[in-house]
């Protein structure tokens, strides 16, 4: 697809704010971006209607920061889905909407296959280093080891723990005091090892 200058131009101003920041940018802050001033907001949209026909973006008109690239240009650089919302399922439990990406690079992840960003809900991984709001990255389907963070589903709940196991139980440890283990005979269906966290994304704004 062929791209004017200013189009091609507000795609790349998307581009690389994600990649600085790791979310994609609201409709003011790419007119403020590209000098256009806040009075051009309409002129914006109209050249993120013309990139989601071509094909470059998809948008989310509920959310302020609702674009989405559908090609990244940097070969180094891949895209996680943020998971949004996951539900029970047979035989794994099934992924039902994403907020959007997570861009890094292969220098961090060689490779993105099968892995998701989730966002941490609470403060049951403080002593980890994992606090509310926080996202992990996780490898969907890896063999969980005694000692590593893992995302599990445990009655209909994802949640994010220190795995142990011995011969007859597995444990899901919290990393702060104030909240109990979670102990499981390991033939109990209601458990589900998801997968092994493999990094840790935070804002600091």
């Amino acid at each position: 697809m062929v791209l004017t200058n200013r189009q091609k131009e507000v795609l790349d101003f998307i581009q690389n704010f994600i990649l600085t920041r790791g979310y994609p940018p609201t409709i003011r802050e790419i007119a403020n971006g590209l000098n256009l001033g806040p009075n051009n907001i309409y002129s914006v949209q109209r050249h993120l209607r013309v990139l989601e026909t071509k094909g470059f973006i998809k948008r989310s008109r509920r959310k302020p920061r609702g674009i989405e690239l559908l090609h990244f240009k940097l070969s180094s650089a891949v895209m996680i889905p943020l998971v949004g919302k996951i539900s029970a399922g047979f035989p794994i439990p099934a992924i039902e909407e994403t907020e959007g990406n997570i861009v890094l690079d292969t220098i961090f992840i060689k490779d993105s296959k099968n892995t998701i960003a989730l966002r941490i809900k609470g403060d049951s991984m403080a002593g980890a280093g994992i606090l509310d709001k926080d996202i992990v990255i996780v490898k969907l389907d890896a063999e969980a080891r005694d000692g590593d963070l893992v995302v599990a589903f445990v009655d209909n709940e994802v949640t994010c723990k220190r795995f142990k196991m011995d011969e007859e139980c597995v444990y899901l440890l919290p990393e702060n005091p104030a909240y109990k283990e979670v102990k499981l005979k390991k033939e109990e269906a209601r458990l589900y090892v998801m997968g092994k966290v493999i990094g840790l994304f935070r804002r600091v704004d």
